[in-house]
């Protein structure tokens, strides 16, 4: 599937747009479908692509900042953000929330490591009873 650039997408009607994501998600055999019906993009007030898309990374924006904050976004002015800075954004939460991971694994790794360290016995140097062996 091609990727458009925003100003591709600001001059696509989004049914226009939506019949050929369609085609094209259909030519990947994917099961996936935009709403192919005007009513549906008028009522949501998308204009063009570049809307619809804009409306689409907002709805992405609003559910990883929930799961890497554990609440809904307030402090975005997104009246004033272009697809590009939503677009952004997600990239940096998302690069931030793989970083944490990685963190968190490294430090669930290393405890690992101190509990087998410190409860696996160190093994005996000098066997008192060695001298015993054979004898009983």
């Amino acid at each position: 599937m091609r990727s458009l650039t925003h100003a591709e997408l600001k001059t696509l009607h989004p049914v226009a747009y939506a019949v050929a994501q369609n085609a094209a998600l259909a030519a990947e055999g994917t099961g996936f479908r935009l709403p192919e019906d005007p009513r549906y993009y008028e009522e949501a007030g998308y204009k063009t692509a570049y809307d619809y898309e804009r409306g689409v990374a907002l709805s992405v924006l609003s559910d990883i900042f929930k799961d890497a904050n554990g609440f809904r976004p307030r402090h975005y002015r997104t009246a004033d953000m272009t697809l590009a800075d939503i677009e952004a954004e997600i990239s940096r939460i998302s690069r931030d929330q793989e970083e944490k991971e990685r963190e968190d694994r490294r430090r669930v790794e290393e405890a690992a490591r101190k509990i087998a360290e410190a409860t696996t016995p160190a093994p005996l140097t000098h066997n008192p009873f060695a001298a015993l062996a054979g004898k009983f």
